[in-house]
């Protein structure tokens, strides 16, 4: 983490800040510091018990940290490819041109200001919405993510061992300067409880995340307070719900209305105006004949003044 990020940031206790509705500025204790990076130490909440460590560089601001999915191998290299294959044009054309126009679009987004990218993964839409944004905070509660965007920042590579077959691969090791951006940096922290106060953006991102929360409509209520006055909430969603992520009872997912129409019914009842609706396409690689087509809709919304 670095250093200038405590600058920017007035970070809070989470629970303190979303569950009892007073935040409490973290004060910050370094043990390991290099060139401005603080690779180990911890945040401490003078307002309750709680510490959140900073462990290999990554601060782990998250109430109730979890190991999840996708801190597994298999799916990390997955991502990996999804976020970054269109930097070779080997590997952006193996699957026969159906990667989609997902990231493209996320990146003409006309974005500005500070930008909190939630549930981030490996980084490529922080690096992109970057382009336009003066600041982009990604937050993952992936450890294993985070760290390796963290390391794609610093070094500005990409490298991973990309499954082909069974145990059988091969090393991927891609340029990634063209992408990378000074004007970012990631944290571990729970996207439905920011270590952040309300009101400190102007565009939250939440990129096919909303599925993957266990309540989503307490969710989208805490990244709209997250927003300033006239800020973007830009969602994308494939509503592929399950229940080892959201209790069936709060998908979002009815008779009348499907998952599309509830997000624009909830805009409209939360002072959000609707300004782009769009079905994008995403392709994952589990692996050289395995892929995933998504199709996940993109909802931007400016937030009333």
């Amino acid at each position: 983490m670095r250093r200038e990020l405590t600058e920017r940031f007035s970070f809070t206790c989470p629970v303190c800040t979303w569950e009892r509705g007073e935040p409490a500025p973290l004060e910050l204790l370094v043990e390991r510091e290099i060139d401005g990076d603080i690779l180990s130490g911890h945040f401490r909440c003078p307002a309750c018990p709680r510490r959140y460590p900073v462990i290999e560089g990554v601060a782990v601001l998250d109430p109730e940290p979890i190991r999840t999915s996708y801190d597994r191998p298999d799916l990390l290299q997955a991502y990996l490819w999804t976020h970054y294959a269109d930097l070779s044009p080997e590997l952006a054309g193996e699957e026969g041109g159906i990667r989609g126009n997902y990231f493209p679009e996320i990146a003409a987004q006309p974005v500005r200001g500070v930008v909190l990218d939630l549930g981030c993964n490996v980084g490529r839409t922080t690096f992109d919405l970057a382009g336009r944004a003066g600041f982009v905070l990604g937050i993952e509660r992936s450890f294993e993510t985070v760290k390796r965007a963290r390391e794609i920042a610093r070094s500005g590579r990409v490298a991973f061992h990309l499954k082909d077959e069974g145990d059988r691969g091969r090393y991927v090791d891609l340029d990634a300067t063209g992408v990378v951006r000074e004007n970012v940096e990631f944290v571990c922290g729970d996207a439905g409880a920011l270590p952040l106060p309300p009101g400190v953006a102007d565009a939250v991102l939440a990129a096919n995340l909303l599925d993957r929360v266990r309540d989503p409509r307490l969710f989208l209520d805490r990244a709209s307070r997250a927003l300033r006055a006239e800020g973007l909430l830009l969602l994308t969603v494939p509503f592929t719900w399950r229940e080892e992520f959201s209790p069936r009872e709060r998908w979002l997912c009815e008779a009348e209305r499907d998952g599309r129409r509830i997000l624009l019914d909830w805009c409209e009842d939360h002072g959000f105006a609707a300004e782009e609706v769009t079905d994008l396409t995403l392709t994952i690689r589990n692996h050289k004949r395995f892929y995933e087509l998504l199709r996940p809709v993109l909802v931007r919304a400016r937030k009333s003044a």
